[in-house]
């Protein structure tokens, strides 16, 4: 909605569409596009992890200019506009360590989401720093859809954390379904911090804490880069722009440090 609000206030049309998912429905439906004579190309690629040769070489040799949106296939030669996901995992984790808590659980999608994988990383990272142990007994894998993360939920509420990084909003959202079950509450049995910012605060009381990563910010670097290079103003490297993401503090996370 952002990226189509920007390019409609510079007299752009924006087609929208979307794969299957994987490197070979990205590919097929990025050539259609080509043939139809867009201007441009945003790519949300399905597949992060794609090393799928067609679609590099295809991307790599476009005839117009592409920009690649929020998900990024590593080592691909074009213009990129990304959050930083390692940069909010740390940001996330760090706020829970401030507030007191050691024994924090990570609840994240990185076997088949790159982005995952840098928000673990971020996790990690904040761990390490204050010389906390990384115990594999914390992390736990979750695909970003509800049901996979009330199904992971059980696990993590058997350990000791006292608090939870949920990656992504649905990951955060199957976890207090489950919470909700067992009779748990949030900050009073558990703290959690989340990651998008775009769970209803009215749904939820108190409201989650979370990082935030603005779609506004995104769309308008987004639109500069593409608008540089219709204009003829893009260097002849790719650029990549990456951006930081935001802490929102809000009631989810209880201040350990009050009682110590």
């Amino acid at each position: 909605g952002s990226l189509e609000k920007r390019c409609r206030e510079d007299g752009y049309a924006l087609f929208i569409t979307s794969s299957g998912g994987s490197a070979e429905d990205d590919l097929e439906l990025l050539r259609q596009l080509v043939t139809r004579g867009v201007d441009g190309v945003f790519l949300v690629v399905g597949d992060e992890f794609s090393d799928d040769r067609a679609l590099r070489e295809e991307v790599s040799h476009l005839p117009i200019p592409a920009v690649m949106v929020d998900r990024a296939i590593e080592g691909l030669e074009c213009d990129k506009v990304m959050f930083d996901h390692e940069m909010g995992g740390y940001m996330a984790t760090r706020y829970l360590i401030e507030q007191g808590h050691r024994r924090i659980a990570c609840l994240v999608n990185a076997r088949r989401s790159n982005t995952g994988r840098k928000r673990l990383a971020g996790y990690e990272r904040a761990l390490r720093e204050v010389g906390l142990p990384i115990d594999a007994r914390l992390e736990f894998e979750s695909e970003y859809y509800i049901p996979s993360a009330y199904e992971a939920s059980e696990a993590v509420l058997a350990t000791d954390a006292t608090a939870v990084f949920a990656s992504s909003d649905n990951i955060a959202l199957g976890l207090l379904k489950r919470l909700h079950e067992m009779g748990k509450s949030i900050p009073g049995d558990i703290s959690v911090v989340s990651y998008d910012n775009s769970a209803a605060d009215v749904l939820f009381e108190p409201a989650l804490t979370a990082i935030e990563q603005d779609p506004g910010v995104l769309a308008e670097h987004a639109f500069g880069c593409m608008s540089k290079r219709l204009a003829g103003r893009g260097g002849r490297r790719a650029e990549e722009v990456v951006l930081e993401p935001a802490l929102i503090v809000k009631g989810s996370v209880l201040d350990l440090t009050e009682y110590s």
